[in-house]
């Protein structure tokens, strides 16, 4: 799609990139590659939405830079590996419901004891599942372990057990699978062919 220049309606808008300086905390801090787009026939500078948001990020991981704190990505990074949401994630740490949407957007930095506390889950094992627990969104008998790689939901560690005396469809992740009935199939998964195993 052409982005045609909003100042005189005839030249392209041709993206590049320059570093920019910033005042933070009485420290000139240099900000990479902050983009935004020119005009062939006029020379307009323009910052387009998408370039506005990407911006705001480099600017917000500048700024966490300079304080020690986690960057986006990382911030990121530690949702993956632990399989939440960000709306999970935020049941957990606290800060909003959608703290970690503006953590990630680089309209909210997070706090030093939030940044603390996401690297002390990292660190400690059992902290993770403490906090569930008191968030109410797990109950005592199951474990969280960091995924490496994953996206999506929460993974939990179930027993055969604990699978057996929950409702008729569990939803693990991406995989369904019907309630386990030991008697009727020597405690095998019973697989439903309409539910979307994996996907």
């Amino acid at each position: 799609m052409t982005n045609i220049c909003p100042a005189c309606e005839r030249g392209v808008l041709s993206p590049t990139v320059t570093d920019e300086s910033l005042l933070y905390s009485g420290a000139k801090i240099v900000v990479p590659e902050i983009e935004f787009s020119v005009c062939n026939v006029c020379g307009e500078e323009v910052v387009l939405p998408s370039q506005a948001r990407r911006n705001d990020v480099k600017f917000a991981d500048a700024k966490r830079s300079h304080d020690e704190l986690l960057r986006s990505h990382e911030i990121v990074e530690w949702r993956s590996r632990w399989c939440l949401t960000q709306q999970q994630a935020s049941a957990l740490l606290g800060g909003g419901v959608n703290a970690f949407s503006k953590y990630e957007r680089g309209e909210v930095i997070q706090s030093r004891a939030m940044d603390l506390l996401i690297r002390a889950s990292d660190e400690f094992s059992g902290l993770l599942e403490f906090l569930a627990s008191r968030a109410g969104l797990q109950s005592p008998d199951q474990k969280w372990e960091p995924v490496s790689g994953a996206q999506g939901d929460l993974i939990l560690e179930m027993t055969m057990e604990q699978v057996s005396v929950k409702s008729n469809v569990i939803d693990l992740t991406t995989y369904r699978f019907e309630e386990l009935r030991g008697e009727a199939n020597d405690g095998e998964w019973n697989e439903e062919p309409e539910l979307n195993y994996g996907g």
